[in-house]
C-alpha cells in the first residue's frame, strides 16, 4: 500500500485521521490473507507512484480515478499522468455511484481491434481465466468498426469484399470466444458495432454493464507520441465500470 505526501502542498506527514484509515485498510487486507507492506513517501504523486512500481517490480497497479469525491467518475490529474507512464497493467476503480456489478470479475468486457496491444490484453484475460478458476462468469468480446474507415472502403472496394473482411474479423473473434469457452467460461458473447469507436465502446458498456473493462493501452491506429491511445484514455476516463489498461511494456506475471 502506497501513500504519497504531496510535496507541492507542503505536506510532511500523515495526520492522525488518515493514519488510522491506513491502519484499518491494512488490517482489512491482512484479515483477508494478504501479506501487506506499507510505504509512505513524500514527493510528487504521479512521479513517485511510477518510481515505486518499478522499484517494487509490481505486476499490477490499482488506483481510483480521481483525487476528490466529485472527480471519481472521471480521470484526475494523478491517475492520468500515471496512466501515461505506468509500465504495468493499471486497474482504475470506478466510483461507488456507478451501477455496474460489485464483483470485479463477474462480467468482463474486452475490446479487440486486432492490434498487438489488444491481443496482449486478451492473453492476460486468458491467464486470469486459468489463475482464478471459476471467478469469471461472463465475457463480452467487443470490436468496433470506425464508421469513417467503412465509408472510405466503400469508395474503393466492392461491397462484397467489405462483407468478406467483416466475416473474417467475426470468425477471428468467434475463435477467441470458443477458446474462452473451452477454458470454462460458459457465457461468452461476441459483439460488433459500427460508428465512432469510443462512443460505440462506451454505449456498449452502458448497455451491458460489465464489472470490468479490459483495453490495450494502444489501438490499431497507435501513435508513437503517446503510450496510451485516445480510445483507452477516454474509456478509462468515462466508462461506468472498473477499467484495466494493459500495456505491451516489459514482461510481467499474471497480475491477480
Amino acid at each position: 500500500m502506497l501513500h504519497v505526501l504531496d510535496e507541492r502542498k507542503g505536506v510532511s506527514s500523515l495526520d492522525r485521521e488518515n493514519e488510522e484509515k491506513l491502519k484499518s485498510q491494512v488490517k482489512e487486507l491482512q484479515d483477508r490473507g494478504f501479506n501487506v507492506g506499507v510505504c509512505v513517501e513524500k514527493g510528487i504523486p504521479f512521479y513517485t507512484i511510477v518510481e515505486k512500481v518499478n522499484e517494487f517490480k509490481a505486476s499490477l497497479l490499482i488506483m481510483s480515478r480521481g483525487e476528490r469525491e466529485f472527480q471519481t467518475k472521471f480521470l484526475g490529474e494523478t491517475a492520468y499522468r500515471v496512466l501515461e507512464e505506468c509500465p504495468v497493467p493499471m486497474f482504475l476503480c470506478k466510483s461507488k455511484e456507478d451501477g455496474s456489478s460489485e464483483e470485479p470479475l463477474e462480467h468482463v468486457m474486452i475490446g479487440i481491434d486486432f492490434s498487438d496491444h489488444s491481443y496482449n490484453a486478451f492473453r492476460l484475460l486468458e491467464g486470469l481465466v486459468q489463475e482464478v478458476e471459476g471467478a469469471l462468469k461472463r465475457v463480452t468480446i467487443l470490436h468496433v468498426h470506425e464508421r469513417s474507415n467503412i465509408e472510405l472502403l466503400e469508395k474503393v472496394v466492392a461491397k462484397g469484399r467489405i462483407q468478406e473482411i467483416i466475416e473474417l474479423e467475426l470468425s477471428r473473434l468467434e475463435e477467441m470466444a470458443e477458446g474462452l469457452r473451452n477454458k470454462g467460461i460458459k457465457e461468452v458473447e461476441v459483439s460488433m458495432r459500427t460508428g465512432r469507436v469510443v462512443d460505440e465502446f462506451l454505449s456498449e458498456v452502458e448497455e451491458k454493464k460489465p464489472a470490468l473493462v479490459i483495453v490495450g493501452a494502444q489501438g490499431a491506429g497507435r501513435s508513437e507520441m503517446f503510450r496510451v491511445g485516445s480510445c483507452a484514455f477516454r474509456v478509462s476516463h468515462k466508462a461506468p465500470a472498473n477499467v484495466l489498461v494493459v500495456p505491451l511494456g516489459r514482461s510481467w506475471e499474471i497480475p491477480f
